[in-house]
């Protein structure tokens, strides 16, 4: 919740004129608080920006199926905008890439990189959910911006994949 609070501040100070609100799918301050507390403050108009670099079914759009249920209980509803992923947007791999340096520069540069991805059942890919690919795309654009050769960033395991047979 400290990062979060973080990043609402730092978004808020760098679009002054503009409400930034903060809200969770599960937990606390909610995603209803969120959009309550913005249309409150007489906003017409939302962009909705998941904390998701890569779009999932089980991240992502959660979130979209969230919101609609807020706003299906809303008589008057703002405009939506929102923001499907940003896996390999310019200012998303550059901060990545700082972060690694800062790494790199206390610990020393390794051998090999190796980045980590959350899973999702097999069945979610094989049914068109793109985030394995989405994953890739960020590795490949982190080693690049990085410097380092393709085979020094492992995308080999990018992405855990399961067999539907849990849930």
């Amino acid at each position: 919740m400290v990062y979060s609070r973080r990043q609402q501040q730092a978004l808020a100070a760098r679009l002054p004129d503009t409400p930034v609100a903060l809200g969770m799918s599960y937990g606390s301050p909610s995603l209803a608080s969120a959009v309550d507390d913005l249309l409150a403050q007489g906003v017409e108009h939302i962009v909705v920006l998941p904390l998701y670099p890569q779009y999932s079914c089980s991240t992502v759009a959660a979130v979209w199926d969230e919101l609609a249920r807020i706003l299906a209980k809303k008589r008057a509803i703002p405009g939506i905008s929102f923001i499907r992923d940003y896996a390999e947007h310019p200012d998303y791999i550059h901060a990545l890439a700082a972060s690694v340096r800062a790494s790199f520069a206390v610990h020393g540069e390794p051998d090999l990189l190796l980045l980590s991805y959350h899973g999702i059942p097999q069945r979610y890919a094989n049914q068109g959910d793109d985030y394995p690919q989405r994953c890739r795309d960020t590795t490949r654009e982190l080693v690049s911006a990085l410097g380092l050769p393709p085979e020094r960033g492992d995308d080999d395991f990018p992405v855990a994949l399961w067999p539907g047979t849990l849930g």
